[in-house]
């Protein structure tokens, strides 16, 4: 079986598992997540590929309302369209794993990266650094915008 089907496997296994919550708590207590470095090689180029292949559709991701299916412990993805212009972005899960810890890991990873954004697509990433893009003045800023938008199936 290919590597991708045994993710694919266990994963569907461990949504299955009852008491997610408890869970995702207990993991993040035990053995806190960190960021990795497929953040840098995959996730923000990832990202700046998907602005691109909109815009090129004639879509403007600045002023644009976007929509994060899965956007997992460190939601970078989010807020590399935060700075490229994008009004807001509404966060989803199937489970909540953003945690304020982790949102700020990932706020501080894109404000650190503000200037390679920038330089990497002048057309769809904002050039300023201080509040790159609409991500905000202070970290702290952005992450109460992505908390406030950020949904989970059957919580409030």
């Amino acid at each position: 079986m290919p590597p991708w089907q045994w993710t694919v496997a266990v994963n569907s296994i461990k949504a299955m598992a009852p008491f997610q919550g408890e869970l995702h708590r207990l993991k993040r207590v035990l053995a806190p997540s960190r960021m990795e470095e497929k953040y840098d090689t995959q996730v923000v180029p990832g990202a700046l590929e998907q602005i691109a292949a909109i815009e090129a559709h004639g879509v403007r991701v600045k002023g644009a309302r976007v929509l994060e299916i899965g956007a997992g412990w460190y939601p970078v993805a989010a807020l590399v369209y935060r700075a490229a212009g994008a009004r807001s972005v509404a966060l989803t899960d199937a489970h909540r794993l953003l945690h304020p810890r982790t949102l700020a890991a990932a706020t501080a990873f894109v404000h650190d990266r503000a200037d390679r954004l920038s330089a990497r697509s002048a057309s769809s990433v904002s050039g300023d650094p201080p509040g790159i893009g609409g991500i905000g003045r202070s970290r702290r800023g952005g992450e109460r915008r992505c908390r406030r938008a950020h949904a989970t199936p059957g919580l409030r």
